[in-house]
């Protein structure tokens, strides 16, 4: 048991720069709200949460979270580009009004769910014209796992469309089951492919040309070729490009 503790210890040390590196990029530029006041008081909210997580998570971005205290005592954080409110009914006068503001800088805002923002953090409900500027931004219902993840390819897709390398599951839909993540590291790209799925896959690593993107796998040991990469359940890759 100690011999296979300490060569796993070996394995993890051997790519501890290039897996800080992945873990460690700061930009998050699509949030997720987790509003303490919905989180207690509404289940929707926490159920949201994970949906959305599920389908915001498969499409190569950094996911971060922000509370309604982050938005009020630092204001919105300057690599978002994104947040998304999941079903959060019970939301403060303050907080509201940072994200009226980040909306008219430029942050998207999606609401995610049937509840936007109704009630005070006490459940009195907000004025019409508190809430009114949600009136303009995206609205997503429940769905399935897989129709909810394409939505939000759609509505990430101007983030996405600056990724070096994209990825997309073979005679499958967008890159739904495999958690992707990259990192410029040392002069070349680390890319990390998990596959979260029930099943193993077949995925395709490409350039924004839409070209094949080749690498060498350096858990596995074995060279990838971009055209067609093997993912086994659970399977995991960390290829340098």
């Amino acid at each position: 048991m100690l011999v296979e503790y300490f060569h796993t210890l070996l394995g993890l040390n051997a790519f501890a720069e290039e897996v800080e590196a992945l873990a460690t990029f700061p930009d998050r530029p699509v949030r997720l709200l987790v509003s303490k006041p919905s989180y207690i008081q509404n289940q929707n909210h926490i159920d949201a949460l994970h949906r959305v997580y599920e389908a915001t998570c498969f499409h190569g971005l950094r996911i971060g979270f922000i509370t309604e205290k982050m938005l009020v005592n630092e204001g919105m954080p300057a690599d978002c580009r994104i947040v998304i409110l999941p079903d959060a009914e019970f939301v403060s006068l303050q907080a509201l009004q940072v994200l009226e503001q980040a909306a008219l800088d430029g942050v998207q805002l999606v609401r995610f769910g049937e509840c936007a923002a109704a009630c005070d953090e006490h459940g009195i409900p907000h004025a019409d014209e508190a809430t009114a500027f949600l009136g303009n931004t995206p609205a997503i219902g429940y769905m399935t796992a897989l129709e909810l993840s394409g939505e939000f390819e759609r509505i990430l897709s101007p983030l996405t469309a600056a990724l070096p390398v994209r990825l997309s599951v073979v005679n499958g839909t967008g890159a739904f089951g495999v958690m992707h993540r990259q990192v410029k590291f040392k002069g070349y790209r680390i890319m990390l492919l998990v596959n979260v799925s029930s099943a193993p896959l077949k995925v395709r690593l490409h350039s924004k040309a839409g070209d094949a993107v080749d690498g060498y796998d350096m858990l596995n040991c074995e060279a990838v070729r971009g055209e067609s990469v093997d993912l086994p359940y659970q399977g995991v890759r960390l290829a340098k490009m």
